[in-house]
């Protein structure tokens, strides 16, 4: 009998904002406006952020939790055609809290004075990893809405 599971489904996430295109993505590629609405949770910070935003370019963000608890999650850009889309990996500093590497895609499409927002989040290790990633993007992508 073996031990493998089967791969869980993509996370797939859509919103639409009253926003241009251009300010949705720069608010996904700019470390000082992704600051202000990334991190999910009501207390949690993010003290620092880099971007490279570009093929190959590389991203890390450090969430703190209001005790203090410290998250690091980074990747590199596989994908990178401003205003429309971008995608990157996605992985924990620390391993424990999933294995191994994942995907996020967003697909930014124009909608006359909104954008539509699609977020696909794949490769997750088991249900557990996509629950806790779905929730922290429900809250993330609506903090993004208030600054926006």
């Amino acid at each position: 009998m073996s031990n493998t599971q089967a791969p869980t489904a993509a996370l797939v996430i859509r919103r639409t904002y009253k926003a241009s295109r251009s300010r949705v993505f720069a608010a996904w590629t700019q470390p000082e406006l992704l600051r202000q609405w990334f991190a999910p949770p009501p207390g949690w910070t993010i003290p620092e952020a880099t971007i490279d935003a570009r093929v190959g370019g590389t991203y890390r963000i450090t969430f703190r939790s209001p005790d203090g608890t410290v998250r690091i999650v980074g990747g590199v850009f596989r994908e990178y055609r401003e205003p429309e889309r971008f995608s990157y990996t996605w992985a924990w500093d620390d391993r424990d809290r999933d294995a191994g590497e994942m995907l996020v895609s967003v697909d930014l499409r124009d909608h006359g004075d909104e954008t539509e927002l699609i977020l696909t989040h794949e490769n997750f290790a088991d249900q557990t990893s996509y629950a806790r990633h779905e929730g922290g993007w429900q809250l993330s992508l609506t903090n993004l809405a208030a600054i926006l």
